[in-house]
């Protein structure tokens, strides 16, 4: 199991919060400006990630179609031609109407009373606020740890978080994992953030 000092997530002060619509690109600036302050080890990284995730909604996306999801993985990649390392990554994947005035949409989605998986309460939303001209994009963090020449790393793994409701359970779930554990007392030789179109 994960052991901390302090708890990798607290449903009471972040679920239930008020949130803000933004984009992508500025959720991308922000963590970059807040990862350059000073030295991250993967789980704070990771809550940084998770934090702005739920304070923070991409404009013309909805929750109940898998608009705005997180997805873990790891294994034994780097970028490049490395060898000899293993990366953990979080990744942000967000479905969105690829159109103009696409940050205008229907303020009600920015009530936390509204995230769940049943779908939306107002069945017209779909006809009046999404596009067919649909665009995902990823926002990827991962870091990069070496690998001695006789180390076995941690099998690959990747599981998503469908939407905020869905965080608790996700760090469940990563608690559990290998891969995870491996991390949290080594230094990542690097680190790499990024935005790009799927």
């Amino acid at each position: 199991m994960f052991n901390s000092p302090t708890p990798i997530f607290d449903s009471q002060l972040r679920l239930g919060m008020d949130v803000t619509l933004t984009t992508l690109e500025e959720v991308e600036h922000q963590l970059n400006a807040a990862l350059c302050q000073r030295t991250f080890g993967f789980a704070e990284a990771l809550r940084l990630v998770v934090d702005l995730y739920l304070e923070q909604r991409i404009a013309n996306t909805h929750l109940d179609e898998d608009g705005d999801m997180l997805l873990f993985q790891a294994g034994a990649y780097g970028f490049g031609d490395e060898k000899n390392v293993y990366t953990l990554d979080i990744t942000r994947q967000i479905i969105s109407a690829d159109t103009e005035g696409a940050d205008e949409f229907d303020e009600d989605l920015l009530d936390a009373e509204d995230w769940d998986d049943s779908g939306s309460e107002d069945e017209d939303w779909e006809d009046e606020n999404w596009e067919d001209d649909e665009r995902m994009q990823q926002l990827s963090l991962s870091f990069v740890y070496s690998l001695a020449d006789d180390e076995t790393p941690p099998a690959g793994t990747a599981f998503w978080c469908a939407s905020p409701e869905s965080v608790e359970a996700f760090f469940a779930e990563l608690a559990t994992q290998a891969a995870f554990q491996w991390a949290q007392d080594k230094v990542a030789v690097q680190w790499q953030l990024r935005t790009y179109d799927v």
